[in-house]
């Protein structure tokens, strides 16, 4: 008898649970996992019906959700127990984040049928990565020999601020250098002296753990990224990259010193064949074209012959295969800088439409 009054026991503790859980509003379903992207909108499928049809499709800044840190943004109901979250600006970069129900959320509800605001959700921006270090060698307008190294952040970057947390290392050995960026932005542009001419530099970057980015987010682990600069002697090319914009292709070069400009286009050759320029940057150079086929592979050759600034060549030809991918969805003017709409214009606004759905 004893054994049956304890099953019963245990069997009513679990009604009794069930029962709460029923009572609580929870998240069946989401459109992100830990880590968002930070101008994504939030998406929640709850367990309960909550919002009435009258606020079906209507935007508004009513607070259903409290972000911790805090995150302005609009509120809409895609249906009664569907909620959408719109940031007015994008989410700060490398944090976590906790939303919690506020009681707002089942204001519609008649007392009797009111809930239990479940637990917390937890997500994340996506922590800062280095995720390229590109260096090369160069000469100074007096033709000293330096080191150039662009550093490529996942998002943007005070470079004061780096210049406090930065250690670069050369073959096991600390390295000075100069920061020549002033502005805030994903690419940071380094010059070092002292560099081995005679055989190769394997470069090390360390940011310590702990350097303020926009907001009030920090980096929460250090941050590592190796390279390789072959000698001054040695012409190699260590990157390609294809990128489009929807009007104009560029598919950009990366070698261990700056080229010469002199009959490079000659050096150069696609398949398929199309029109093209060349243009010179202090690491590499670009191929440009806007007859580019965003949906097209194609074949790049480039003669050994490619010279570099401490006339080295490169010797043996370089052939690989490239593509762009998959274009970003993107809305913007042809012209950027003029003036539309005016009560004297045509009334005609000239748009480019990347990737974007009718």
């Amino acid at each position: 008898m004893q054994k049956i009054a304890q099953l019963f026991a245990i069997g009513g503790l679990l009604v009794v649970a069930a029962c709460f859980r029923g009572n609580e509003l929870r998240v069946t379903q989401k459109n992100f996992d830990e880590e968002i992207s930070r101008t994504e909108n939030l998406v929640l499928t709850l367990s309960h019906d909550l919002a009435p049809d009258s606020l079906i499709g209507v935007w508004d800044t009513i607070s259903y959700l409290r972000f911790d840190p805090p995150v302005a943004g609009k509120f809409r109901w895609d249906s009664p127990n569907q909620l959408v979250f719109s940031p007015m600006q994008a989410f700060a970069v490398g944090t976590d984040y906790t939303a919690t129900f506020n009681d707002r959320i089942q204001s519609y509800l008649p007392e009797n049928k009111r809930v239990e605001l479940g637990a917390a959700i937890n997500f994340r921006t996506p922590y800062l990565e280095l995720d390229k270090a590109e260096a090369s060698w160069q000469t100074t307008a007096g033709g000293e020999p330096v080191v150039g190294v662009a550093l490529t952040f996942s998002d943007d970057i005070d470079p004061v601020v780096l210049a406090e947390k930065l250690q670069v290392q050369s073959n096991g050995r600390e390295v000075k250098y100069t920061i020549l960026s002033d502005d805030i932005g994903r690419s940071v542009r380094l010059e070092m002296r002292g560099l081995d001419y005679e055989r190769s530099n394997d470069l090390n970057f360390d940011i310590a753990a702990g350097m303020p980015l926009s907001g009030n987010a920090t980096t929460k682990d250090a941050i590592n990224k190796q390279s390789t600069l072959p000698p001054p002697d040695q012409l190699v090319i260590t990157g390609v990259e294809a990128d489009h914009d929807g009007a104009e292709g560029h598919i950009n070069i990366t070698t261990s010193q700056q080229c010469l400009s002199e009959g490079i286009e000659k050096l150069i050759s696609l398949q398929p064949k199309l029109p093209f320029t060349v243009s010179l940057n202090a690491n590499g150079f670009s191929i440009d074209s806007d007859k580019f086929d965003p949906v097209q592979t194609y074949t790049l050759t480039i003669d050994g012959g490619l010279s570099g600034v401490f006339q080295s060549k490169m010797g043996d030809p370089y052939t690989i295969q490239t593509a762009f991918g998959k274009l970003d969805p993107s809305v913007q003017f042809i012209e950027a800088e003029s003036q539309y709409l005016s009560n004297k214009g045509h009334k005609n606004v000239a748009m480019r439409i990347v990737g974007v759905e009718k």
